[in-house]
């Protein structure tokens, strides 16, 4: 989930950060994040934008959703973001409180500790198939949850706004 995560918003080389705003200006802050806890979790896609902006960037970021349910990831971009979310990983280490809270994530919801060459190796193992096998799982229609804060008319968005069909 990690890795679906790094490839849909985590970072600047993301799809939505990618497709949203450098390629389609919709949006000046677009980025992804997961919440995770032991029975269940979320991944979350955030936007500030204006309200005339936000059917087409609910568009956009659906067509990626859909992208990663009906097409394996390239190999290339998925080493890519292999590499990034290593590199993130080693770098965390050099800050106490992200090793801590690695170290308990590993007892709460795991029951042990991983080392770090584990979690590398795990991420190494992770193929195309293996990400679109678990976007399918998880991104179903009526999964999707959308809040809009500001002056958005929610009447102009129908039952099926957050179709991934």
């Amino acid at each position: 989930m990690n890795l679906i995560n790094s490839l849909l918003g985590a970072s600047m080389s993301s799809r939505l950060f990618q497709t949203v705003r450098e390629e389609r200006g919709l949006a000046y802050s677009i980025y992804s994040y997961l919440n995770s806890h032991s029975d269940v979790g979320s991944l979350i896609v955030y936007s500030g934008t204006s309200p005339e902006e936000l059917p087409q960037l609910l568009d956009v970021t659906l067509e990626q959703l859909r992208s990663l349910k009906n097409h394996p990831v390239d190999d290339a971009e998925l080493q890519r973001t292999k590499e990034q979310l290593k590199g993130g990983l080693l770098l965390s280490l050099e800050s106490s409180d992200n090793r801590m809270s690695r170290l308990a994530k590993g007892e709460i919801f795991l029951g042990r500790q991983y080392g770090i060459d584990e979690i590398i190796r795990q991420i190494d193992r992770v193929t195309p198939a293996a990400i679109q096998e678990l976007a399918n799982d998880l991104f179903v229609d009526g999964s999707l949850n959308l809040q809009m804060v500001g002056r958005v008319d929610s009447g102009q968005f129908s039952g099926n706004a957050l179709s991934l069909s």
